[in-house]
């Protein structure tokens, strides 16, 4: 259809392009006062527009539901992260979203053979997937747990996932060395363990640190064992070991997190904090 058929009356060409003149720097100076606008709304937004979900699944610790210690390590954590940019989901809401998903979709095994049917695995992940990022919108998950593993120790010093710390006693050093002699061995320690990965379960990014020895060799006995109860109750240890692991920002998880260093951008797109 053409301009005319619609029997408008046609505008002056000339008025017109004068107005266009005129205007177009006041319409540029208003969408950039726009633009302007809308960034410190976005800054002063909690969590920001690039703010990613992170969906944190339910922490493996070796202590008893409830214990205080889920939410000590949850909270720490967490608070790197969101300094990260990202927006933390908790393990309640991840725990609800994958038990529905599993309820309906988890039965990938072989009634015959018990083998995993890789099509319906395949499915199940897809379904899981799309429930996080829907439901709760999360970009990617986060598993944390605490992992007892051997350290090894010489005289006084033991070492293990860049830590080190005294395993033994001052007094047992002291009479070794005056004795000319030294020890060595392997101890256990725990280290914490904090894997990034994507909504299907693939790693994107790992680190883990050394947290603190279970087991001092003392002067008056052999061994001295921590108890389970008075694990990560040093929380200046356990802070020590989080920085290890994720340093500010969560900056070593993201550029020291993979065997080839940094995490590339196909792999996973950083959120800006």
């Amino acid at each position: 259809m053409r301009f005319g058929d619609l029997n408008w009356p046609r505008p002056q060409k000339r008025v017109a392009d004068q107005r266009t003149k005129q205007s177009r720097p006041q319409t540029q100076l208003r969408r950039l006062a726009g633009a302007l606008t809308l960034l410190v709304l976005i800054s002063l937004a909690p969590g920001g527009a690039w703010a990613k979900g992170l969906c944190v699944q339910p922490l493996q610790l070796p202590f008893e539901e409830g214990d205080e210690r889920f939410d000590l390590v949850s909270e720490k954590i967490g608070l790197v992260f969101e300094s990260a940019g990202f927006e933390i989901i908790s393990s309640d809401e991840f725990s609800k979203v994958y038990e529905a998903v599993d309820a309906e979709w988890g039965d990938v095994l072989d009634p015959y053979t018990g083998w995993v049917l890789p099509d319906k695995m395949e499915r199940y992940k897809n379904e899981l997937a799309s429930a996080l990022a829907e439901d709760l919108g999360c970009a990617a998950r986060l598993r944390v747990s605490l992992q007892v593993v051997r350290a090894s120790f010489f005289t006084p010093m033991a070492s293990w996932d860049g830590t080190q710390q005294q395993v033994i006693s001052t007094g047992r050093a002291l009479v070794t060395v005056l004795g000319g002699g030294s020890e060595s061995g392997w101890v256990s320690a725990t280290s914490i363990w904090i894997e990034l990965m994507d909504l299907k379960g693939m790693p994107i990014a790992f680190r883990s640190a050394g947290v603190e020895i279970l087991s001092e060799l003392s002067l008056g006995r052999d061994v001295d064992k921590l108890p389970i109860d008075r694990w990560l109750r040093d929380e200046e240890r356990l802070d020590k070991a989080i920085r290890s692991a994720l340093g500010t920002r969560a900056g070593d998880l993201r550029y020291n997190g993979t065997s080839e260093g940094p995490v590339s951008r196909a792999a996973f797109e950083w959120p800006s904090p």
